[in-house]
């Protein structure tokens, strides 16, 4: 989103698809069982 606001972008404009793999990784790696265990209830 960063990308888009400096750079003038729009709606259609591409977001590349690895920034946010990576920090999905970098979230489940450090955070992943806790987020399942609050998901779960248990």
């Amino acid at each position: 989103m960063a990308l888009i606001a400096r750079n003038g972008g729009d709606r259609k404009t591409a977001i590349p698809f690895g920034p946010f793999m990576a920090m999905g990784a970098v979230v489940t790696v450090l955070w992943g069982r806790n987020i399942v265990h609050l998901w779960l209830g248990h």
